[in-house]
Parts: structure tokens; sequence; C-alpha cells
């Protein structure tokens, strides 16, 4: 994810918005998938998948709070 942040600053904040908005929806929506898991991998995975999406979020805002964020989840992840 960090690769494409410098493509994303060239773009601007116009399009980082919209996926804000994408993955902030997918993080819910996965993370409601995982209330009802009864597998434990299942769980993980999906768990990581909704983890990654508010990493894309925090990395998306391009700000210091927002990088340094998504640098510490990536981390704890």
């Amino acid at each position: 994810l960090l690769r494409v942040f410098s493509l994303m600053q060239v773009l601007g904040m116009k399009f980082n918005y919209i996926w804000i908005s994408i993955s902030l929806i997918g993080g819910v929506l996965v993370s409601l998938i995982c209330l009802w898991q009864m597998d434990l991998k299942a769980l993980i995975a999906y768990s990581s998948v909704a983890h990654m999406g508010i990493v894309l979020s925090g990395l998306m805002t391009m700000t210091y709070w927002g990088l340094n964020g998504s640098y510490t989840l990536m981390i704890a992840h």
C-alpha cells in the first residue's frame, strides 16, 4: 500500500475521497461478516481484510496522522 501512495499523491485528492469511502464501507461490511463467522481461520482472514481497508483509508487522507496510523496498523498486523 505504501508503494501506491506516491501514485496517489500525483492524482491529487479528488480521487482519494472515493477511495476513502470505498475502503471504509468495505471495512464496515467485512466487519459485519466477521460477527457471523464460526470458523476461526475465516474470521482471521476477514479481519485482515477489514484492517487493510482501514489502512487504505488512513493512507488516502494524506495527513501526518493518517500516515502514522496506517503505518502503525501495518506493523501491528
